[in-house]
């Protein structure tokens, strides 16, 4: 799971100098930056991401995160093609047009 949140990060920008960082230390950086309350390892939400690119279409995703039940879900639709991710403890499920 933790592994799941760096791409997260990575994702909406946050950015260390990899050559010196391991992704435990990255994600503890980031978590203790953005996280100064220590609420992280409880966090429950849903972000809506469009992300926008010159000469072509927006993508849209829905990323849900759930840490206490340890699962990530992201959808992403960009023109005909809709791809999900999700991850639910051990189990890893990739779906393209809604096939695994």
């Amino acid at each position: 799971m933790r592994t799941s949140i760096i791409a997260l990060l990575l994702f909406i920008g946050f950015t260390v100098n990899s050559q010196t960082t391991t992704g435990k230390e990255l994600l503890d950086k980031a978590i203790s930056y953005h996280d100064p309350n220590n609420t992280w390892s409880s966090f429950e939400g849903t972000l809506n991401v469009t992300m926008e690119t010159p000469k072509s279409s927006n993508r849209d995703s829905e990323i849900q995160i759930n840490l206490p039940e340890e699962y990530f879900y992201v959808k992403a639709k960009h023109d005909t093609i809709t791809t999900e991710y999700t991850i639910n403890k051990q189990e890893c499920l990739i779906r393209l047009n809604g096939l695994s």
